[in-house]
């Protein structure tokens, strides 16, 4: 997994893209946070290694939690109470709640370690990557500030320049700056998404290809 901060900033960072302009500010700021909680919560399946589940069951980490079916679940129930609160929230809502906890099952599918994620659970208890895996793995907090920093500090560079455009541009400010800094944004995360393929290629390819 990516580590838990990223996670939030994406799903905060995909509800103030998603959100719409004019928008009741305190409706806005609980949607970001609860965007932020959706993007983490799957990650309540590490507790599944405290109890004895192992890592390949369909209830341990990256199974059940990380699916499709999960994500809807759990972004429908988040809606509902939200609705609650605020009976204006509507399709909107549920769907950038949709998307932020979608994000993570599918973060994990683009990293190079572990298992993959269980995204078409229940249909099938398969695990899955994408072609592709570019995002290193979370080093987990026993390695965070000794041998995971590279790894992190790689992280922030692919994830959060796209993330901080979501937020720019959820923002009121005119477009003549607002764009300018998306569009820069968005080209770092090409640069440094290059780069990571780069610095892969040059030291083993079936690094890059997950193998």
């Amino acid at each position: 997994m990516p580590t838990f901060v990223t996670h939030a900033v994406l799903g905060a960072g995909i509800s103030r893209a998603m959100d719409r302009p004019g928008k009741d500010l305190h409706l806005a700021v609980v949607t970001a946070k609860v965007a932020a909680l959706m993007a983490i919560f799957p990650d309540v399946d590490i507790l599944a290694f405290i109890v004895g589940i192992p890592y390949w069951h369909w209830a341990g980490h990256r199974g059940v939690l990380h699916s499709a079916a999960f994500a809807i679940a759990l972004a429908s129930f988040a809606f509902w109470l939200v609705r609650r609160e605020f009976p204006q929230a509507g399709r909107r809502e549920w769907l950038i709640f949709c998307a932020a906890a979608l994000s993570h099952g599918l973060l994990d599918m683009a990293t190079d370690g572990g298992l993959g994620s269980a995204i078409l659970f229940p249909f099938t208890k398969q695990r899955f990557f994408f072609p592709l895996r570019l995002i290193p793995v979370s080093p987990g907090w026993s390695g965070l500030f000794s041998w995971g920093l590279p790894f992190v500090m790689w992280e922030a560079g692919l994830l959060l320049p796209p993330a901080i455009a979501g937020f720019v541009l959820g923002t009121r400010w005119p477009g003549e700056v607002r764009w300018p800094i998306i569009c820069a944004l968005l080209v770092l995360t090409v640069v440094v998404w290059l780069m990571r393929v780069r610095f892969l290629l040059g030291n083993d390819m079936g690094f890059l290809l997950g193998r």
